[in-house]
């Protein structure tokens, strides 16, 4: 009787054992999956005195399937997206650019891109540049029509920042006292694009009255 009542024991505690390591072996990309990339470009920018260089250090790698033009299938491809900054603010496609090395949207008439350097005269513009290669034949941008000026070429095009990727930053206030009787109160915020992390930040500032309790 004892005999069977151990027996019993070891195989009630060798199930448990296997169900907290399934639960283990679960949870554990669960958590890593919640992990936020988030982060502000604008905020370790690498200036680069060759135009295609600057936009590829500075961008959002991805890795998604595509049709190929080259391979004539739908293929795996390496996707770079870079937030633009303008001067003024304003995306360089209101003024017909559609690459990076300014070539218009007619794919022949150079225009304006009015580029700078992030968080010092340059601003985020609600665009993005964009780039791909086919991680099967290797041809840059070869999602694009073989008759589009961009096809095969080392350069990126502009593309909006669709409005159902923009999402919101933890909104945060920090304190600084004035006088005996009141505080600043500063709250920062803003949205950010979830393709390429193009952030537009956002601060207010309020003059607040101590309560002590």
């Amino acid at each position: 009787m004892t005999v069977h009542k151990r027996s019993r024991s070891f195989r009630a505690l060798a199930l448990l054992l296997a169900a907290l390591t399934l639960v283990s072996l679960f949870a554990l990309p669960a958590s890593a999956a919640q992990e936020d990339p988030y982060h502000d470009p604008a905020d370790h920018w690498l200036p680069s005195n060759n135009r295609t260089n600057e936009l590829d250090a500075n961008a959002v790698v991805t890795h998604e399937t595509m049709v190929c033009w080259s391979c004539e299938r739908s293929t795996a491809f390496t996707i770079w997206r870079t937030p633009e900054y303008a001067r003024d603010g304003v995306t360089a496609m209101t003024r017909n650019v559609k690459y990076s090395d300014g070539t218009g949207t007619d794919e022949k008439t150079p225009g304006v891109i009015l580029d700078g350097i992030p968080g010092k005269d340059a601003r985020y513009t609600g665009s993005h540049w964009t780039k791909a290669c086919c991680d099967t034949c290797g041809v840059l941008n070869a999602n694009m029509d073989p008759h589009r000026y961009g096809y095969s070429k080392d350069v990126y095009w502009l593309y909006d920042c669709a409005a159902e990727f923009t999402q919101t930053l933890p909104e945060t206030a920090s304190y600084a006292c004035e006088d005996g009787t009141y505080h600043r109160k500063t709250t920062a915020g803003g949205t950010y694009c979830g393709f390429c992390y193009g952030t537009r930040k956002t601060n207010a500032s309020t003059l607040e009255r101590h309560d002590l309790e």
